[in-house]
C-alpha cells in the first residue's frame, strides 16, 4: 500500500488516535469513515482501518477549513464508550500519551 497524505481536523485526529489506541489495547479492529482533504484541498472520503498495526497522525499547518466530521466523531465516541472506558475523552487521556 502506498503512503498518502490526507488532512483532517484536530478534533477528529485526536479521537482517531484515542480510538486506535483503544482498539490496539483490546486486540480488536474497526473502521472509521472520515471526510478529509487532499494536500491540494480536494474533498475526499477515507475509510481508515484501525487495528494493532495502525499508524496514523502527522501534524501540519494548513490554510484549508476542516471538513465536517461531527457524525464520525460522535460514532467514534459511541464505539469507545461501548468498551466501558469510563473517561471523558475531551479532558482526560486514558492512554498516557501527550495530546
Amino acid at each position: 500500500m502506498a503512503e498518502k497524505s490526507l488532512l483532517i481536523g484536530d478534533t477528529e485526529a485526536d479521537r482517531l488516535v484515542e480510538y486506535a489506541a483503544l482498539i490496539a489495547r483490546v486486540g480488536s479492529a474497526d473502521h472509521v469513515r472520515l471526510k478529509a482533504l487532499s494536500p491540494q484541498g480536494e474533498a475526499v472520503v477515507v475509510d481508515v482501518l484501525l487495528n494493532a498495526g495502525t499508524v496514523l497522525v502527522e501534524t501540519t499547518r494548513s490554510e484549508f477549513s476542516d471538513p465536517d466530521n461531527a457524525e464520525a466523531i460522535a460514532t467514534m465516541r459511541s464505539r469507545m464508550a461501548a468498551y466501558d472506558v469510563s473517561v471523558d475523552f475531551e479532558t482526560d487521556n486514558p492512554f498516557g500519551t501527550e495530546a
